[in-house]
């Protein structure tokens, strides 16, 4: 069995580990763009908890205070974003452990003007994305007004294809390379597909010789 299986079965015991009570259905970056208020590059100038149970004297809320370096997406909202809020407790889908003077991409919602980023929203260190990650993100925003849906593959004999789907093959050896660099676009005649650019191609053949170079 492929040393791959056992990489993603340890991603899934440790997620649900950390996540404890908290329960989020995995989505592609491109989904998470487009149902998003908005998408910022940030970085995190310092953080506190908020005492909001004045009964019990238990920090609720970990605000952020952030400094946004660059905007992907900003929906219904004006002024300058300066904090990000998450629940305390990963128990509770917070995001408690971003460090300070660090960089990432985050995206989130508007609750009562106050931007908030949970565990099931995306994000990730800057400095883990390559340039060609970078890149792919910039071209979201323009495939986000189609009614194509992004659903996840877990059948090793493939999908039944559907007109208004993209699947990414979870099963596939270039899996990542969909969530990395794979773009959900609407052909004119109704139905969605891949666009295979070179960042995509790129990374399928490089996970393609890795695959067949494994004992």
């Amino acid at each position: 069995m492929k040393p791959l299986f056992y990489l993603l079965l340890l991603t899934i015991v440790t997620w649900q580990r950390d996540a404890d009570a908290c329960s989020c259905i995995s989505a592609h970056p491109q989904r998470h763009f487009c149902k998003s208020d908005y998408v910022l590059k940030v970085r995190i100038r310092s953080k506190e908890t908020l005492n909001n149970d004045v009964v019990h004297q238990t920090p609720y809320l970990m605000s952020y205070a952030v400094k946004v370096q660059k905007i992907y997406k900003l929906s219904n909202y004006k002024g300058n974003v300066t904090e990000i809020r998450t629940p305390s407790s990963s128990a509770m889908c917070g995001l408690p452990d971003f460090t300070v003077n660090e960089k990432y991409l985050v995206t989130g919602r508007f609750l009562n003007g106050k931007a908030h980023i949970n565990l099931c929203n995306y994000w990730v260190k800057w400095s883990e994305l390559s340039v060609l990650e970078k890149k792919t993100i910039k071209k979201y925003k323009n495939y986000c007004n189609h009614g194509c849906q992004i659903e996840q593959c877990w059948n090793h004999n493939g999908c039944q294809p559907a007109s208004g789907a993209c699947y990414v093959p979870k099963w596939h050896y270039a899996s990542d390379c969909y969530d990395r660099h794979g773009i959900c676009t609407q052909r004119k005649n109704g139905k969605c597909r891949w666009m295979e650019n070179n960042a995509f191609r790129t990374c399928s053949r490089k996970r393609k010789e890795e695959y067949y170079r494994e004992p």
